[in-house]
């Protein structure tokens, strides 16, 4: 560490020592030691380089030193002011997301204001083809350091009467034992198990034997694997999938709804890279009404290509409470999901009477022996 801090004192390989204290203080610790003998100021020298990287660098760098840096209020304001002067002042668009990154780290109350301004800003700018990867990842920041209960609020589902199409994930090869509790509701074989037609879920939902239910969406037109991801978004988006998840949750709460994508099936493509772009694409495509999120998501939509490599649309809806299995306190490697464990009472319902003792000395946690 000391010949690296050395190096930055002489400004010698700059970039890369500050990468490489970067790495050193994630692998290592050490940030006590080096704020003892690299003071805050001559890190924040650095964000005035004219080198892009380098001040990406630094950047990065203040916000992995933040808990030291805060120990001193007058450091911790001087590097929060300085972070924010250089995002707002940065020409250089692949550096704007450091500094959004480093400022989560430190308190921006007293810089909010701004900061939401230019959230407001990017939520109607256009950008160019060569500009979306970084606007994209500048605003996901932004959406992250603003978050606030507003912004956070979840979303009520609303949509129990409504005629639309689900599946029930199940166990297709047991399609009529199941059936026998949907009377009076048209059904179908699928290859998840169940797909049928109704305008009274509450009563589908109660079922203890799918694994999950998912809503069919139907894209514009037909779309495969192979195309580009802005084609697949834009069939998405014309098929109505931002009007689908409106029209099934409470009109006040105008927040965006979080999405999670997930492709299924596809072979020999970088699935990242094309999750990615399609998420990019959905995003500004609904105006930011759909926002991409790693974690904190309400829906998930799910693209699963078949043989032929075309795309099928699915959305499962987390805001549907889902309290059927709630007794499960605790589970194990070994444990039976708790669906398979309806489906095999289902099963052996004919072979049961009332009352009967029932006898399970290996029950593991007992998800068998309460359904």
């Amino acid at each position: 560490m000391k010949t690296i801090i050395n190096e930055l004192k002489n400004n010698e390989n700059v970039r890369s020592n500050l990468s490489a204290l970067r790495k050193l203080i994630a692998n290592e610790g050490g940030t006590e030691e080096l704020l003892s003998c690299f003071s805050v100021e001559e890190l924040l020298a650095f964000f005035d380089s004219e080198d892009a990287k380098t001040r990406k660098n630094a950047a990065l760098l203040a916000g992995d030193l933040a808990e030291g840096i805060k120990q001193n209020a007058e450091s911790a304001k001087k590097t929060v002011e300085k972070l924010v002067d250089g995002y707002f002042s940065d020409g250089t668009l692949f550096t704007k997301s450091s500094y959004l990154k480093a400022l989560k780290s430190f308190d921006i109350e007293a810089h909010k204001e701004r900061l939401k301004k230019r959230s407001e800003e990017l939520m109607s700018y256009v950008p160019e083809e060569n500009e979306k990867k970084h606007i994209a990842e500048e605003r996901h920041e932004l959406d992250i350091l603003l978050a606030d209960e507003t912004t956070a609020k979840k979303h009520r589902f609303t949509g129990y009467n409504l005629n639309q199409e689900v599946v029930l994930v199940t166990n297709p090869l047991f399609y009529e034992t199941l059936t026998a509790s949907l009377r009076g509701i048209r059904t179908r074989r699928h290859p998840f198990g169940i797909a049928l037609m109704t305008d009274s879920l509450k009563p589908i939902l109660a079922l203890r034997f799918y694994r999950e239910i998912l809503f069919t969406l139907k894209p514009e037109r037909d779309i495969f694997i192979t195309d580009q991801p802005e084609t697949i978004a834009d069939a998405v988006l014309k098929g109505g999938i931002l009007e689908h998840i409106k029209k099934r949750h409470d009109a006040e709460n105008t927040a965006p709804f979080g999405f999670r994508l997930e492709l299924r099936g596809a072979k020999d493509i970088d699935e990242a890279k094309v999750l990615k772009r399609i998420a990019v694409e959905l995003e500004e495509g609904s105006r930011y009404s759909l926002k991409n999120s790693t974690g904190d998501y309400e829906i998930i939509i799910r693209l699963l290509a078949d043989r032929t490599g075309k795309l099928h649309v699915f959305i499962k809806y987390l805001t549907i409470e889902d309290k059927r299995f709630s007794y499960r306190k605790n589970t194990i490697a070994a444990s039976i999901h708790p669906a398979n464990a309806a489906l095999l009472m289902q099963l052996a319902a004919p072979f049961m009477k009332d009352d009967a003792q029932v006898i399970d000395p290996c029950c593991g946690v007992g998800t068998m022996l309460v359904e």
